[in-house]
């Protein structure tokens, strides 16, 4: 990898992380201050919450990363550790993104049952995104390569049967994105259709909360399903590496969608803020 591919994906990511953080902080706070509704808003603020951690161990990770490459004398448990958080951390960004679109499957099929479900939701989400990190920290450990092996990148200190896992993983939960697409357009079209001649308020949230959820769902098919399945493609068919070539640019990428969705959520709330 050139050195111009490394500092463009590292300052890429490090520029959409710091205003991941400003934005979805401001989300956040008005969110609070506000007092928004927040039955249908639940899930939505616990990915808010949840990506703004993402983005500052990203930041985190990119100074650290370009500073190594700078000085070229690493620290091993710290280059390794980090780097294990990190790519855990991607990981489990991808797995929490899915539950917004179970958590709007729920509203407009079961709207009542919906109300008693929420707290059910929000732990289910934050227990199974916990499995998914804790487990592939342990996954990390397991391959991790012997203590006398000394590199600049985190690569360098772990088997790549811990990076096929990784891959493996993240193409699951890109294809189960691209099956809740499917089923969250399908049932909204419903819910549109039931209930296009009522105009109270919960409705209006839901309508709101589900094209929130849409719109990630777009989002990620752009910035993450696609770039998953174009290098998968490009890796059977002519046997090349997109990492060696373009960098980690699905982490980066990873990066950019995460501050489109803040810039989504930031846009959403201050046209409901304007129009109130």
């Amino acid at each position: 990898m050139s050195p111009y591919v490394f500092y463009t994906n590292h300052l890429l990511s490090l520029f959409c992380s710091i205003l991941t953080v400003v934005l979805s902080t401001i989300v956040l706070y008005r969110h609070v201050t506000l007092k928004t509704p927040t039955r249908q808003y639940t899930m939505i603020f616990i990915v808010v919450r949840f990506q703004i951690l993402y983005a500052l161990n990203t930041a985190v990770y990119c100074i650290y990363c370009i500073v190594m490459q700078q000085v070229r004398i690493p620290n091993l448990e710290l280059t390794f550790w980090h780097g294990t958080v990190t790519f855990a951390l991607n990981v489990a960004t991808r797995t929490i993104e899915i539950f917004p679109a179970v958590d709007r499957i729920i509203a407009v099929s079961y709207p009542f049952a919906y109300k008693k479900t929420v707290k059910y939701n929000v732990c289910c989400c934050l227990a199974f995104s916990a499995f998914v990190f804790l487990a592939l920290i342990l996954c990390f450990v397991a391959y991790r390569l012997p203590q006398g092996v000394t590199a600049i990148a985190f690569n360098g200190y772990a088997d790549e049967h811990a990076f096929y896992v990784i891959a493996t993983t993240g193409l699951v939960f890109c294809c189960s994105h691209i099956s809740l697409t499917i089923v969250v357009i399908l049932k909204v079209r419903q819910f549109k259709k039931k209930m296009s001649a009522s105009t109270s308020g919960g409705t209006a949230h839901t309508r709101k909360a589900n094209s929130i959820v849409l719109y990630q769902m777009v989002l990620a098919v752009v910035f993450e399903v696609v770039p998953v399945f174009m290098s998968l493609f490009i890796g059977i068919v002519w046997n090349v590496q997109a990492t060696h070539t373009v960098g980690p640019i699905e982490t980066t990428l990873l990066a950019v969608y995460v501050f489109t969705c803040s810039i989504l959520h930031w846009k959403k709330q201050r046209k409901t803020s304007d129009s109130s």
